[in-house]
């Protein structure tokens, strides 16, 4: 496995802190950083008004604050496809979201032949990262998206074979048989009020062996949201003492969205 950053501006800044032999040395390296001038901050909303979700900053605001619930996000979402400005604001911006590119150039380095393998998009939205795979080569990819908006969206662009609408996570199972995929991909649905930890377990189920989960997320999640502080990698390394998955990477980029750091982070289901 390899950790690694992907900033040439903070080699200097981080070479002590990132290039580091474990998860463990990492997140301890990371709530170092946290104290640094960047320092994590949480932003409660306070405007009772429906937001109009114009800017990223407001997006940000809304939708990422700490104490979001998943009902309260997807509500949200809603009224985010509603006004027309999702795609727009997250596609044509890759100076406010870089979890896009970061998502598209890590799955083009996943298998040799891409196009043979088939893929789930977890969280879809409105089809962007849908578009991304295939760009990079994929072609056999379903969607598995909660929000009947952005599920309509997406059967508008066509790009995926299947779209199965259901959040993924909780005590019920998705209608996915064991072993079906060769990728489970996401960026941005890790976050306040989002996907769940209890998700980590079935989309080891649903990846089929040797195949690859692929997540880009913002970093300081893994230290400030309750769902996943002190849970998530504690899980993920669960599963790999358990020889289900092994980590791949854990790469530190830049801008994840609206400035903030990303994690790519990539797991392989273990032969058993």
């Amino acid at each position: 496995s390899r950790l690694t950053v992907n900033d040439s501006r903070k080699t200097e800044t981080y070479s002590r802190d990132y290039q580091l032999t474990n998860t463990f040395s990492f997140l301890n390296a990371l709530r170092k950083d946290s104290h640094s001038p960047r320092q994590l901050t949480v932003t409660m909303a306070t405007d009772e008004t429906t937001p109009s979700l114009q800017s990223t900053q407001e997006v940000d605001k809304v939708l990422l604050r700490r104490d979001i619930t998943y009902q309260e996000s997807q509500q949200v979402y809603k009224q985010w496809a509603d006004n027309g400005t999702y795609d727009k604001m997250i596609d044509d911006n890759p100076k406010e979201y870089n979890g896009l590119i970061m998502f598209a150039e890590g799955m083009a380095g996943l298998f040799s032949d891409v196009s043979e393998k088939r893929v789930l998009d977890l969280g879809a939205g409105t089809g962007l990262s849908g578009i991304k795979l295939r760009s990079v080569g994929y072609v056999n990819i379903d969607a598995l998206e909660p929000l009947e908006s952005f599920v309509e969206t997406c059967k508008k662009k066509g790009i995926y074979r299947s779209i199965i609408q259901s959040p993924i996570g909780g005590e019920k199972p998705l209608d996915v048989p064991n072993d079906t995929y060769d990728a489970v991909c996401t960026t941005g649905t890790f976050g306040p009020g989002h996907i769940p930890c209890s998700a980590i377990p079935e989309i080891v189920r649903i990846l089929k062996p040797g195949g690859c989960f692929l997540n880009c997320m913002r970093a300081e999640y893994l230290l400030d949201v309750p769902e996943y502080k002190d849970r998530l990698v504690p899980l993920l390394e669960e599963l790999e003492g358990q020889g289900l998955i092994m980590k791949e990477e854990w790469t530190v980029y830049p801008n994840h969205f609206t400035g903030k750091d990303g994690i790519r982070m990539v797991y392989r289901k273990l032969q058993r």
